[in-house]
């Protein structure tokens, strides 16, 4: 700690500014993971909670599988049950609350789940306080019984829209228009009132009326022995019909979890972008410090420091600079936690379940976990310079040119491990997933990184040589200079080059990815998108979770009007299918397939046609087909309203709406087996010379005052589910910009850290006549070199990264085929900012460096 104290600290604080950006480095890597982290915690902790509010004591729910909800004579049969100390039925379903923003943009009013009781039974389960009365004991459900359109609401919620007892409530309910009275205003026992969605709590008849569910339960709770969960589990699940299980409030969270997982687990991965760069930073600040003190260092083994002395005295300076990166870091995540929440948020509601969250989360491991990361990573990164510096003898400290002559030698050794590297991003690259994670996958991106940033020596002295006789031929000795010193301290220029080659290698894959996923997106919607207007609940656009039926007078009335040609009737949600959530969908495919050019990955739509209507066939997505190995001519076994069915697979589909899979069957047999005629979205193919604008407003104006709907042309459409597509990526286009500000945060501490070192060679020169205007010159070619090189290595690393994202990563982890799509722009950004990054990152310690005077540079002690 002496050595630590009178050395490392003292070169700290005589060169503050590079010590910053260091520091800087390690923070916002770690800042990056735990904002990631906090964020999605925060969101699956929000409906975690929501969940343990609406099961109250609960410990075993009847729940349906297939969608189609529960008969209610299933409540009447369990309720006779001698083990059931509890029972009670349950509707519970989403509205949304009216303002201001809700009437000019149809469907952004606050989500409120309503849970439809009975108010005898449910005393059991939950457990409510009035707010207005604390004095007066448990909720008196009995109110609403006595009162019509009465409904209770949480705290939570009142106070998100400041509302209060005995104020109106206007909502949305399945796209109509409704005012509730608000008896009360509760606050939920044992939660906290702001985790979660807020609660309505209405009588449950009122709820089935809501809701279109006459004779339908959505959940039915029971309370059972403790010790006898798992008996009565199995034991009630032999009394449900087909399609009804029972199952655990904790079983149903796993489910969600399970279901989202690639989602988190993608977003964590690419969370590691910063701190890897920031590994780069530690790294070269490390080599740099060991080689400026070289021949202090051979002052200290002469005098008796003893090699782990030395060793560890360089892990101590990483180890300081990990922890007060860690210092800023922590903090500085919690503050882009709380910027990336509501985008997190309003991704995974778009994608997998509504989830509505007001305060951050934080849990304290996440904390620990994002400090020993950023710690690991600073001491992980100084290991090799540490031992480089340890390990040489006195002497040798005294000679710059004998340690990169060393690493020159042992540039084959590295060039081999880069080709091995390389080659197990091949071999990674080429396996199936473990334990359903893309891991190999991202091995595979992580040796192709690390392939690249060995190769950079090899490829400096290549470039190298190749520009030699370009600044030979021009003359002029500054350039000359410049080039022959990315050879002259190899060591220290491929080290620089590669963590700036790294980020953007990182932008230049993120990006070709996301832009060949958004073209191919916007391929298939123009295949799959082919109705002129498309007419829904305005409450369907809070998540794909919450869609609700349109009132079937409504249907009606669009069928029948004149300009109106044919019309098409979707129904969508959510079922389980060998014990994960996957999506289901029915519509007419007849009338799609005539009027799109939809594609099959397997199959044949003319043969498909002839059968459709009458044969019980279904088509799959591919996502599906991958996650559960199923084809073109296997069977489904589908749990039914109608009993259990095996429906035989006619077809595999392209399908970019969710990577849980989705089985597609035609509106008649689903009608057929669900017993159901709702429907969720309304496509009307319009007569030929009809104007589907005009026609879109009138439906607007005609059923403004009673419905609230969103009413989209086709080109309408289009835009809202790109609207949605670029909202997904926000957070990743959010990560590519700062992992490329750790890079070039790097490339600066880099560069001066190489000026400053060649203070003294750099003196030399200018006492042999060498002018500041060439003196500038020759640092800022060199500056700029470093950047080139960088950029054109990083954009083939870049390149390589994409094609591991597409074909790996994310078919393993999404189950999408995606074409691929260069942006040819990212490579012209790039040149544009790491040119001018080089040229500042050059300019500024080259100004620091010559304004010393010759006496002050040359001087040794």
């Amino acid at each position: 700690m002496n050595i630590f104290r009178l050395v490392n600290l003292r070169h700290m604080a005589s060169e503050p500014g590079k010590f910053l950006l260091s520091v800087l480095g390690v923070a916002l890597g770690v800042a990056v993971f735990i904002a990631i982290r906090i964020a999605n915690n925060t969101a699956l902790s929000s409906f975690e909670a929501s969940i343990d509010v609406v099961s109250g004591k609960a410990n075993l729910q009847i729940l349906s599988e297939n969608g189609a909800g529960i008969d209610e004579n299933v409540y009447g049969k369990l309720k006779s049950l001698k083990a059931v100390q509890a029972i009670t039925p349950v509707i519970e379903q989403y509205a949304q609350l009216i303002d201001e923003k809700e009437k000019r943009e149809k469907g952004t009013g606050q989500p409120l789940l309503i849970l439809g009781i009975d108010p005898f039974s449910d005393v059991a389960f939950r457990t409510y306080t009035s707010t207005t009365q604390p004095n007066s004991g448990n909720t008196d459900y009995l109110q609403f019984l006595t009162q019509k359109d009465a409904i209770f609401i949480t705290e939570n919620f009142a106070r998100r829209a400041a509302l209060k007892k005995g104020d109106s409530l206007p909502l949305v309910v399945s796209g109509e228009y409704r005012t509730f009275k608000i008896l009360d205003v509760l606050k939920p026992e044992g939660t906290q009132a702001s985790a979660g969605v807020g609660i309505g709590i209405v009588d449950i008849a009122t709820a089935q009326e809501m809701f279109s569910k006459a004779g339908k339960l959505d959940r039915i709770d029971l309370i059972v022995p403790k010790d006898r969960i798992e008996e009565a589990e199995e034991y009630v699940s032999t009394l449900l019909p087909s399609g009804v299980v029972a199952r655990t409030p904790a079983a149903r969270t796993r489910q969600v979890q399970t279901m989202i997982g690639a989602y988190d687990l993608n977003l964590t991965a690419l969370s590691f972008i910063a701190l890897f760069v920031g590994m780069f930073i530690i790294y070269n600040t490390i080599l740099i410090s060991a080689l400026r003190r070289r021949r202090e260092i051979g002052i200290l083994r002469a005098v008796g420091t003893s090699q782990q002395q030395v060793f560890f005295m360089f892990i101590a300076e990483a180890a300081f600079l990990g922890i007060l990166g860690v210092a800023i870091g922590l903090p500085l995540g919690i503050f882009l936690a709380k910027l990336s929440l509501q985008q997190i948020a309003q991704t995974i509601s778009n994608l997998y379940i509504l989830v509505v969250v007001e305060d951050l989360i934080i849990a304290p491991s996440t904390l620990i976990i994002g400090a020993v990361i950023g710690i690991g990573a600073a001491v992980v990164s100084a290991i090799f310079p540490a031992l480089e510096a340890s390990r040489v003898s006195p002497r040798e400290t005294f000679s710059l040119e004998q340690l990169e002559t060393k690493f020159r030698v042992s540039g084959k050794r590295i060039l081999i491990s880069s080709a091995i590297l390389l080659a197990g991003a091949g071999i990674a690259s080429m396996q199936k997933t473990l334990f359903g994670k893309p891991v190999f996958g991202f091995i595979a991106a992580v040796c192709v990184v690390l392939g690249f940033a060995l190769l950079m020596p090899a490829l400096i002295v290549g470039f190298h040589a190749m520009l030699r006789p370009v600044f030979k031929k021009i003359g002029r000795a500054e350039g000359i200079l410049a080039n022959d010193y990315l050879v002259v301290a190899l060591g220290r220029t491929s080290t620089a080059t590669a963590a700036l080659m790294t980020a953007i290698a990182m932008v230049v894959g993120l990006t070709v990815m996301i832009a060949s996923f958004r073209s191919t997106v916007e391929v298939w919607i123009n295949q799959t998108v082919s109705a002129d207007i498309y007419v829904a609940p305005s409450s369907n656009r809070l998540a794909a979770t919450t869609l609700t039926p349109i009132a079937p007078e409504l249907l009606k009335e669009l069928r029948e009007m004149p300009e109106v040609a044919a019309q098409d009737l979707f129904v969508g949600g959510r079922m389980v299918y060998e014990g994960k959530i996957v999506s289901f969908a029915s519509g007419n495919l007849t009338i799609q397939s005539e009027n799109s050019g939809k594609t099959l990955k397997e199959g044949d739509w003319n043969e498909i046609k002839k059968t459709i209507d009458t044969a019980q066939i279904v088509l799959i997505s591919e996502s599906f087909s991958l996650k559960f190995d199923k084809h073109e001519g296997d069977f489904l076994k589908l749990a039914t309203p109608s009993g259990e069915k095996f429906l035989k697979i006619a077809g595999i589909v392209y399908d970019y709406t969710s990577d849980a899979g989705l089985i597609l069957m035609n509106r008649s047999l689903y009608t057929q087996l669900w017993r159901d005629t709702a429907a969720y979205q309304s496509s009307l193919y319009l007569k030929p010379g009809v104007n589907a604008d005009e026609f879109r407003t009138r439906i607007e104006e005609k059923y403004a005052g009673k419905y609230s709907l969103l009413v989209y042309s086709n080109k309408g459409l289009r835009t809202e589910i790109f609207r949605i597509f670029d909202q997904t990526f926000a957070i990743t286009y959010a990560l590519q910009g700062i992992s490329f500000i750790v890079a070039i945060i790097g490339i600066v501490n880099a560069l001066t850290a190489l000026v400053m070192e060649r203070a003294r060679e750099l003196a030399v020169i200018r006492v042999n006549g060498a002018s500041n205007a060439q003196m500038y010159g020759m640092i800022m070619t060199n500056s700029t070199l470093m950047g080139f090189i960088s950029v054109v290595v990083g954009i083939v690393a870049g390149l390589v990264l994409s094609a591991i994202l597409i074909y790996v990563i994310n078919r393993q982890s999404f189950g999408w085929t995606i074409q691929v799509d260069v942006p040819f722009g990212v490579f012209l950004q790039s040149f544009l900012v790491v040119g001018l990054t080089s040229l500042v990152a050059g300019f500024l310690p080259a100004y620091f460096t010559l304004r010393r005077s010759l006496r002050e540079a040359l001087a040794f002690e």
